[in-house]
């Protein structure tokens, strides 16, 4: 049996204009972001999606894995959650 590790941040955070979330060579089995102001963000290099103030994102899904996520907006707060297995 594996044991899952968690990472993620310690306090609230204010992003820098296209901040990657994920360092390279990892990939998370679930993650959470939460966000005080609406901002874009994208997900495994995607197009920008719209996030609302307050709505974060979440994703646990088997066989599914997050490698990227960048937030394009400078000063979001926020906070994150990630699970490596």
């Amino acid at each position: 049996m594996s044991q899952s590790q968690y990472f993620g941040s310690a306090d609230l955070q204010n992003s820098t204009a296209n901040q990657e979330l994920v360092p390279i060579d990892i990939q998370y089995s679930s993650f959470s972001f939460m966000n005080d102001i609406q901002c874009h963000v994208s997900i495994n290099n995607s197009d920008f999606i719209f996030i609302r103030a307050n709505q974060g994102f979440d994703v646990s899904k088997e066989n599914y894995h997050i490698n990227s996520f960048i937030i394009e907006e400078s000063n979001i707060t926020f906070n994150w959650v990630g699970m490596l297995i």
